[in-house]
């Protein structure tokens, strides 16, 4: 109601919906409110016109690292609703120090990589979001119109100049490897250090104090995770300790936009890390997949195709238990090569791979469940592979196995060397001693990190040098307990869950169990042979942190199938300069890089 002389009742303004932008269609009183607004263009009120916008494009949140470094790139992450991604326009701007004003640098895309010249300012990214539309009534009909909504923008620190040298310098000095080709492709593994162990204030004040904190801090290790991708320019990438949300908000995107598909698997249990493997859509294609869940594969009564496993979990109520703790998961990811429109010479177009990707059990004690945790994983990929048409694609085990040779070769190792591993090998008896104790994997993250732990394959002379008054010599942390010196070696990453080797969870960590088992090995067969490792076993280490240097990561494949083309060299310790990770390294893992090429 419009107003008039005091005292006089208010006039009525005229109010009005139009389906038209121009205000000659006007809405029938006698349409639903509901209805009406949803056909809506224009709104009088008296004199006054309001266009009106039905569902406006709209950027619900927009995000970007905050610790932004030259030559790194960064990638805004929009969230967006009633919008069309490829239609938002994109704008990055700088401010330089001591200045106001924000000038362009000339990027139309929600990527950039900081420059030299953007060192010492911020940079803000702005996003306008849009949709395609019809057009209203009373323009062409069918015609699609742009829709632009209100910007959002967000804004990084201060850019800072990357660490010299960075880990692509010392491992790639001559910058990006060249793209594959032909019936050559390339493969990596990388266990990238989830954020949730590095994030922790025992893994920031002991198990990596030699690294200082603002190396450890997530938005400046996942930048140099991504260069190290970019650089590496792998056509299938096998990560572990992958956080969910760092896959969700910017491994897959990242990936994407350089040409990637990808799929993550979290493990079992309240932990929220996993596996992630990408793959390059422009050599692959996926036709297959299957997550193989070790806690399911192990419950009783046990599928035929692991009945041989049940003489030992009959045989012990202790390893019923544990193999129902461990939060274990294998990604299983079928791939057939798509056509290479850049090379003319045979190429992987046909051919399949299953391409398995795991980071298996840490525990220093439990050599036996890494042992039958790989039997069932290449079990169900066997099956998986024996269920798809045509030939079968060949097998690439890849993955943090957890396995070193520090001490001699774990049944793991033997396992996927041999294609068999025997009833008396020493992992069996080894494993029998293992309890589940109160560490249990499947706890709260800060938990995972919060007690001491032995310093890697020190533990049998940390345990000797407390029982007789000293310290062992170079020991970063300090046992409070003496462990038996027939104790097996360790394996696993420093940041993995802690363990004590007397924790009351463990009745014995000697050779001997606490009781009599009547069952502590079975003789394991593989159905397809064996694997050849990718490095012939010949890397000194992929983990090197203080106390501990081991192999841990591997590619292993089928030897009749495909061979080894190049591989790239892990780098010296005097090139690592420190152990990690560091300034330069973002993990306390190396990532391992092959090429290999189908046999004809």
């Amino acid at each position: 109601q419009g107003t008039t002389e005091p005292g006089q009742p208010a006039a009525e303004l005229p109010v009005a919906l139009f389906s038209d932008e121009q205000g000659t269609c006007p809405i029938s009183l006698t349409t639903s409110n509901a209805e009406a607004w949803r056909s809506a263009a224009l709104l009088q009120v008296g004199q006054d016109m309001w266009s009106v916008q039905v569902n406006p494009p709209t950027v619900d949140k927009l995000s970007i690292l905050k610790r932004a470094l030259v030559s790194y790139p960064l990638l805004a992450g929009a969230k967006l609703s009633f919008a069309d991604e490829a239609a938002c326009l994109w704008s990055w701007s700088r401010r330089r120090p001591g200045a106001t004003a924000w000038e362009e640098v000339g990027c139309s895309s929600p990527r950039y990589t900081p420059t030299a010249e953007d060192a010492g300012s911020m940079l803000r990214v702005e996003c306008t979001p849009a949709a395609l539309r019809q057009a209203p009534q009373g323009q062409q009909q069918g015609q699609q119109v742009v829709v632009y909504g209100e910007p959002s923008s967000c804004e990084t620190g201060v850019v800072c100049l990357g660490p010299t040298p960075s880990v692509v310098d010392v491992r790639c000095p001559t910058g990006r490897l060249p793209t594959t080709s032909g019936p050559t492709f390339r493969v990596a593994t990388y266990n990238i250090l989830a954020d949730q162990y590095a994030g922790t204030t025992y893994a920031q004040q002991v198990l990596f104090n030699y690294c200082p904190l603002e190396n450890l801090d997530p938005d400046y290790r996942r930048q140099l995770v991504l260069r190290e991708l970019d650089t590496y320019n792998a056509d299938i990438v096998c990560l572990q300790e992958v956080d969910e949300r760092a896959f969700t908000d910017l491994l897959a995107p990242h990936m994407e936009a350089a040409g990637y598909s990808g799929r993550y698997t979290n493990k079992m249990g309240k932990v929220r890390e996993g596996e992630a493997t990408f793959w390059r859509t422009s050599r692959f294609r996926e036709v297959a997949r299957k997550d193989v869940l070790l806690r399911d594969v192990f419950k009783q009564p046990l599928e035929p195709s692991h009945a041989h496993w049940a003489a030992m979990l009959e045989a012990s109520p202790e390893l019923r238990t544990a193999l129902q703790k461990v939060t274990t998961i294998a990604q299983i990811t079928v791939l057939e090569g798509v056509p290479d429109s850049s090379s003319s010479s045979s190429s992987t177009q046909g051919q399949t791979v299953s391409i398995i990707n795991t980071h298996l059990f840490y525990h220093p004690y439990a050599p036996h469940i890494r042992s039958m945790h790989t039997a069932a994983i290449l079990e169900e990929a066997h099956a998986l592979r024996q269920q798809l048409p045509g030939p079968q694609p060949a097998l690439l085990f890849c993955g943090d196995l957890n396995s070193d040779l520090n001490d001699g070769v774990p049944g793991v190792v033997e396992l996927l060397q041999s294609g068999k591993l025997a009833a008396d090998h020493w992992d069996w008896k080894q494993g029998a001693s293992f309890k589940w104790g109160m560490e249990e994997e499947d706890g709260d993250p800060q938990q995972q990190a919060a007690a001491p732990k032995p310093p890697g394959s020190r533990i049998a002379a940390a345990a000797a040098a407390l029982e007789s008054g000293g310290q062992a010599a170079g020991s970063s942390t300090q046992a409070t307990t003496a462990a038996a010196t027939t104790a097996p070696a360790p394996t696993g990453g420093a940041h993995d869950p802690p363990v004590s080797p007397t924790h009351p969870g463990f009745e014995s960590v000697s050779e001997e169990p606490a009781q009599e088992i009547a069952v502590m090995g079975v003789d394991v067969t593989l159905p397809f042979g064996s694997l050849r490792s990718a490095d012939d076993l010949k890397t000194p280490f992929t983990n090197y942190t203080s106390g501990y240097k081991a192999l841990l990561d591997y590619v292993w494949y089928e030897e009749e199938r495909m061979q080894v083309s190049g591989q790239l060299g892990v780098p010296t310790e005097q090139q690592i300069g420190s152990f990690i990770p560091s300034p330069s390294f973002p993990s306390d893992h190396l990532a391992v890089v092959y090429d290999l090429t189908w046999k004809a």
